[in-house]
């Protein structure tokens, strides 16, 4: 038991590991202002002033902001964040 117990925290810690990375090459990519690149489900919202697409990742939202009304382009942060109106 103890032998699969270790072998079961292993991959938990290697897949946490691996999460952790992609959340982070994300957070760069969008940093720089290129599009996400691990999205799951992407939505487009329309607007008087513009558009708004967002990206749902593994645990992350990236909103993408083209409207005259907002002051910033791109928004990064956990999946709970809401789109700025």
């Amino acid at each position: 038991m103890k032998v699969v117990k270790k072998i079961i925290s292993v991959i938990f810690t290697v897949v946490f590991i691996c999460w952790l990375l992609l959340i982070i090459y994300e957070s760069y990519t969008v940093s720089k202002g290129e599009q996400p690149k691990f999205c799951i489900k992407t939505e487009e919202h329309k607007y008087d002033d513009g558009v708004t697409t967002e990206c749902l990742g593994l645990g992350y939202k990236v909103y993408t902001y083209n409207r005259s009304s907002i002051d910033i382009q791109i928004q990064f942060g956990p999946f709970w964040i809401s789109e700025k109106k």
